[in-house]
């Protein structure tokens, strides 16, 4: 019985996901697995890399590690069993280091995985077949909703999201958002958003406005991804509890005087802040 219920979700996810927002669901996923630095590069063509993403470990205090991955997202019938191809081409645009992901609504033969998947141990390509894709968005309620059918107003959100700059309560243009992971607050550390890092450039500090009226000049790690010297500000906006728990949240980051403004939110709260109507 949960079998059928797990293939009539996949069948009205695939229905309901337009190739774009596929890409989009997939990004959000990515963002709940506790990937950073995610770009959806917009490729086309079978063989065309969806989406890069990053994913840091910082097991040892101090050190941490980062992994690439290349990501293809393959939205296909979930009655067709997936061409192998389409594994050996994702692997074929990785280097020696690299990890892949493909994620499909179609059917995936352990064949497939354990021939081509695994075929490089330095080219390593994790499958997440349509049966699994369902799992996680269950598990981190993603585009299905308690009662497990597909939220098809939180796909319109994301589509309507991407390209849209927003105003929060406080009449602030929001021009990037990043997920302050449970690893970042336990590093000490807030990551900077790609498009900020592009307004950044080559300095190697910044000024940032966490009320709008005190300035906190912060410096930049010498590989201009992220700023030290936050402890005391998580402390103060609560991502540090007073027992001494993380709580991950969402950064939302936007020009402001002589730096920018950011702001700490809810995870819950991001979709809703980000199609707030501009003032």
């Amino acid at each position: 019985m949960e079998n059928k219920n797990v293939q009539i979700l996949l069948t009205k996810l695939h229905e309901s996901l337009t190739p774009k927002g596929f890409e989009l669901l997939i990004e959000k996923l990515l963002e709940k697995l506790g990937f950073d630095d995610i770009e959806v590069t917009g490729q086309s063509g079978d063989s065309g890399i969806d989406l890069m993403a990053t994913l840091r470990r910082s097991e040892i205090p101090g050190i941490e590690t980062n992994i690439s991955y290349k990501i293809q997202a393959k939205r296909i019938s979930p009655e067709v069993t997936l061409n192998p191809r389409y594994i050996r081409e994702l692997r074929g645009s990785m280097v020696s280091g690299e990890r892949g992901i493909l994620i499909t609504t179609a059917n995936v033969s352990r064949k497939s995985v354990e021939e081509e998947a695994l075929r490089d141990v330095s080219r390593l390509v994790l499958v997440i077949d349509g049966e699994k894709l369902v799992e996680l968005c269950k598990q981190y309620e993603i585009a299905i909703i308690k009662q497990y059918d597909i939220d098809k107003d939180y796909i319109h959100k994301i589509e309507k999201k991407e390209k849209k700059h927003a105003k929060d309560m406080m009449g602030i243009n929001i021009v990037a958002t990043k997920l302050v992971t449970e690893n970042d607050i336990r590093a000490k550390i807030l990551r900077i958003p790609k498009d900020i890092k592009d307004k950044i450039g080559e300095n190697k500090s910044v000024n940032l406005y966490f009320d709008e009226t005190i300035k906190t000049t912060l410096n930049i790690d010498k590989t201009g991804t992220y700023i030290g010297g936050v402890t005391d500000i998580f402390k103060k906006y609560n991502l540090i509890k007073d027992d001494g728990m993380y709580l991950p949240k969402v950064s939302l980051w936007g020009i402001f005087k002589d730096g920018f403004v950011v702001k700490f939110i809810d995870k819950d709260n991001i979709i809703n802040v980000m199609e707030r109507k501009p003032a």
